[in-house]
């Protein structure tokens, strides 16, 4: 439960910030073209994407040396701080180029206390798991996306019907959007009561009193070949899928209100409904690669995804879809091409050493974003000035392409299932 509540809170404000690229963006580029704009905020959100490879480092080592509870702790307060700052920026009518420079400077934060959570998360919960059941148990950690998003959604829209439209973008303290920042302490302040009674990992206790605790994680990891090209391999593999997923479910929200012309209340309802399915796939994911291996099981969730992202998308972007059609495609691109991240926890903590698994696990998953987080501002940027005639093959052929990537660095790695931790 506390792996699940503090990876639910990472998504929580990773989310809420895509969810306000469309309405913000006026706010801090004003005056300019709606495409720059609206690509300028994804860039400056995107950074903390970038930053999660740097926390993952950061965090990682510090779950190896002094425990995986207490570096869950510590990213845990940093996400819900930095949330509730956030919605006290000043907007560029009120202080210029420095609201950009703290917007940056803030969500560089939150990426840099994200990045720490996920390996934190997940390591501690496939350590305290059964052999056989490792990947379920990795996959309901997971789940903590879908739950954190449909949540996040949630409370923009409560809060939209609340303040009202015209009211929700404006540099304003009263402001919806700052609003929905300053909630995000809560949750936060729940994980951590949670997580006081959470058992640190059973293995990194036993390695602690064998006095096997590795004292420069990061220097081991990249100093031994085994490990060095361990890493090497899944980082690759990560940055196939993070690509994949930054042009599914992370461009979703860009997508349907601009390009699709959906309304943003029902932009919101279609991505929880599509959010909620890819809970279903995490599950089943894991608990097929728990009966066939890692290996089967991320071939058959990358097939998949590559085979509907053009046919999907298409049916998102044509003006002549209902409502009913373009929520079942995008139910459908969400459980396809972003399932297979329910295996992600496991498949990751299985291919490190204990001593060194924290480092590994936040690393690898983390460093994935730094390229494969620009999907969607790659998509739109090929699209160019006619996005509604591009932009299809850009992001279909991206998704593709990062299917590809990512199922071949899984042909190159070992099949963990049945490794000993």
């Amino acid at each position: 439960m506390g792996g699940l509540f503090g990876w639910m809170m990472n998504i929580w404000d990773l989310t809420i910030m895509v969810l306000l690229v469309v309405p913000i963006s006026s706010l801090f580029f004003p005056g300019i073209n709606e495409y720059f704009a609206i690509t300028g905020t994804i860039s400056i959100y995107l950074a903390t994407s970038v930053f999660r490879a740097a926390g993952g480092f950061i965090f990682g080592r510090l779950g190896d040396i002094i425990g995986r509870k207490k570096s869950m702790e510590i990213t845990l307060i940093g996400i819900g701080v930095s949330s509730l700052l956030t919605g006290l920026i000043p907007t560029y009518s009120q202080a210029g180029i420095l609201s950009f420079v703290l917007l940056v400077i803030l969500r560089i934060a939150t990426g840099l206390f994200a990045g720490g959570e996920y390996g934190n998360s997940a390591v501690i919960v496939v350590e305290n798991a059964p052999k056989n059941r490792r990947g379920v148990w990795g996959a309901l950690t997971q789940i903590g996306f879908p739950i954190g998003f449909i949540l996040a959604a949630s409370t923009y829209l409560i809060v939209l019907s609340i303040v009202g439209a015209n009211n929700f973008a404006t540099p304003s303290y009263t402001a919806g959007w700052r609003m929905v920042f300053w909630i995000g302490i809560i949750p936060a302040i729940a994980g951590l009561i949670i997580r006081a009674s959470l058992p640190e990992s059973p293995l990194w206790e036993k390695m602690k009193e064998n006095r096997g605790i590795e004292n420069s994680p990061l220097r081991s990891l990249f100093g031994n070949k085994i490990t060095r090209n361990t890493f090497i391999n899944s980082w690759i593999g990560m940055t196939g899928f993070a690509l994949a997923y930054w042009l599914t479910a992370g461009f979703l929200p860009t997508l349907l209100p601009t390009y699709a012309k959906t309304s943003s209340a029902l932009s919101l309802m279609i991505l929880m409904v599509a959010l909620a399915s890819s809970l279903f796939a995490y599950i089943i994911v894991g608990a097929v690669s728990d009966r066939i291996g890692r290996k089967k099981a991320i071939y058959i969730f990358s097939i998949l995804g590559a085979a509907f992202a053009l046919p999907t998308l298409y049916l998102i972007l044509n003006p002549g879809s209902s409502l009913l059609i373009i929520a079942l495609s995008a139910s459908v691109l969400t459980f396809t091409a972003t399932g297979v991240w329910g295996i992600f926890p496991v498949y990751l903590s299985e291919k490190f050493p204990t001593q060194l698994r924290d480092t590994g696990v936040g690393s690898t998953f983390n460093s994935g974003f730094i390229i494969g987080a620009w999907g969607s501002t790659f998509a739109l940027m090929l699209a160019g000035a006619d996005p509604h005639k591009y932009l299809l093959w850009a992001a279909g052929g991206l998704i593709i392409l990062g299917l590809i990537i990512a199922a071949s660095s899984v042909f190159f790695a070992k099949e963990t299932r049945e490794a000993e931790m």
